[in-house]
């Protein structure tokens, strides 16, 4: 499996809020930094926090997971952004994915990278798609993770989904592309998605029924504070989460969206809270999403970088 080549990897940083409140490039209200492919100064503000990322996690020898900027680019957040041409869909992610790699290229260990291809829900603002069946949420996104698996990535990402219909379904199409793949979700602190399906029950829906199953789960867009509820659950599927993506802010999703700044943890402190949650469970992946910076990178470079991982020799 691609990511058990390293005993452990970072996450980059997010690059919607950050792009939001830190740079004066304009986003729409659900942050879809795709589009940001389509203009000079977008592709320069993306690739310089790449690589600003990239090399905070190079100076302590760790390898990081880039995310390309493509977790909006499907179907339905295209339509709404006015992209109705043939063939934008497939053109939008590759580009994405293109930036990625030639920052990639320039670095000075490409090696200790992985490009992945984050897939996101169909509606924003934290709202679960609760009406498409399992076969409406296979045809929705078949079209975006055809296009990024015939253009070649390492890694799938099923990232931060937000309901259990279609979480099954992302993972069904990633699935048949034959590309490794880890499954993300947000979750409460009862262990459930935000349209309640138990993880515990996705978990066990996912591993049963599709093959090749994940490399691993996450969880992703959500507290440490929540996370360590939900990893203290006793049930058996919850040891195939072995990542976390999470949020800097505690605040709940309602309050999340209506931030006016990126809102987070102390870094030093947050990295200390993710890595108690993951070294006892053997964590691959370690990461912060909304309102998190580099200098998270930075805190939990410093410490991953000698000290054993547990479980290993």
């Amino acid at each position: 499996m691609v990511l058990d080549t390293r005993p452990v990897w970072l996450y980059d940083g997010p690059m919607e809020t950050r792009i939001q409140f830190g740079t004066d490039l304009k986003l729409d209200p659900e942050m879809s930094i795709f589009t940001l492919v389509d203009s000079a100064a977008g592709r320069s503000a993306l690739s310089a926090l790449y690589e600003r990322d990239a090399r905070a996690a190079a100076r302590y020898r760790l390898p990081i997971v880039l995310n390309a900027p493509i977790y909006r680019a499907s179907p339905a957040h295209l339509t709404r952004l006015g992209y109705t041409v043939p063939g934008d869909l497939v053109r939008l992610n590759r580009d994405c994915l293109d930036l990625v790699r030639d920052l990639v290229s320039r670095l000075e260990r490409p090696q200790d990278t992985l490009i992945t291809a984050p897939i996101g829900p169909r509606f924003a603002a934290y709202q679960p798609d609760r009406q498409s069946t399992l076969a409406q949420a296979i045809d929705y996104h078949t079209p975006q993770i055809e296009a990024v698996a015939a253009w070649g990535v390492e890694l799938i990402s099923i990232a931060a989904m937000h309901g259990g219909v279609e979480t099954v379904a992302a993972a069904t199409v990633a699935a048949r592309t034959g590309i490794p793949y880890t499954v993300g979700f947000v979750l409460t602190a009862d262990g459930k998605m935000l349209d309640q399906t138990p993880v515990w029950s996705l978990i066990a829906e996912i591993d049963g029924t599709v093959a090749p199953r994940p490399e691993l789960y996450v969880i992703g867009c959500t507290h440490p504070s929540v996370c360590e509820r939900v990893l203290a659950l006793e049930h058996a599927e919850v040891s195939r989460i072995r990542g976390v993506k999470a949020n800097g802010s505690s605040k709940p999703p309602e309050e999340l969206l209506e931030l006016s700044r990126a809102e987070a943890d102390p870094p030093e402190e947050f990295a200390e809270e993710l890595l108690a949650l993951g070294r006892p469970r053997g964590f691959r992946l370690y990461g912060g999403c909304c309102g998190t910076d580099t200098a998270l990178i930075e805190s939990l470079g410093k410490r991953l970088a000698n000290q054993p991982i547990e479980g290993e020799p």
